[in-house]
């Protein structure tokens, strides 16, 4: 079985050929454009939820069969067919053109696959069972959610801030994560009440 590392790809702007137009394909478009990806669809059909898509200019369209030549600028590519030979073949290509590559119906055929992928804000968690049950995946972020609503959502934004508060008025290293780590023991409630003039006086009595 393959062994896939769980990392955090910078997509923003990333070109994706999305190689099918059912609903299968509809999903896979919409985790891409959630983060940043520039996606083109080519199919002969689309469901209704990718038209909408094509017409609202958020996806492009090649209204045809796949050709390798489509796969000209890309950086990632999805087979989202239910034509078995098709996804192989669109992989095939994929993998001379050292391409990032997904194919819906074969894990192993995939160099890379989709986590259950949870986000809140700057949180963002992905839940992998290394494609061997992705049912339990979604079960545990379905449960992930529950415990790390939109609470964490605001809480990591007013950590954010006053990391990069931190960051730049705590001149020695050694210090600095000694304080970030301490305001990760802060009282949660407590914290998100906390405005810079507050946080200042906690970094003065800390720094005392």
């Amino acid at each position: 079985m393959s062994e896939f590392l769980p990392i955090m790809l910078k997509t923003t702007a990333m070109n994706c050929l999305v190689v099918g137009g059912g609903k299968v394909a509809q999903k896979k478009v919409l985790v891409l454009l959630r983060f940043g990806v520039r996606v083109t669809v080519v199919a002969d059909q689309l469901v209704s939820g990718l038209e909408r898509l094509v017409k609202q200019e958020l996806i492009s369209y090649l209204p045809r069969k796949f050709t390798p030549i489509d796969l000209l600028f890309k950086k990632m590519v999805i087979a989202a067919t239910n034509d078995r030979k098709v996804n192989q073949r669109v992989i095939w290509w994929a993998q001379r053109l050292n391409l990032f590559y997904n194919t819906v119906d074969d894990v192993e055929g995939s160099n890379f696959i989709f986590p259950a992928i949870y986000r809140s804000g700057l949180l963002t968690v992905g839940i992998s069972t290394q494609g061997a049950y992705p049912a339990l995946a979604k079960q545990i972020k379905r449960q992930f959610a529950l415990n790390y609503g939109n609470d964490y959502r605001f809480y990591l934004s007013k950590l954010s801030s006053f990391r990069d508060y931190i960051k730049s008025n705590v001149s020695d290293s050694h210090h600095r994560r000694l304080l970030l780590r301490k305001l990760l023991k802060i009282d949660i409630e407590l914290l998100m009440a906390w405005d810079e003039a507050e946080l200042r006086e906690w970094l003065n009595h800390e720094s005392s």
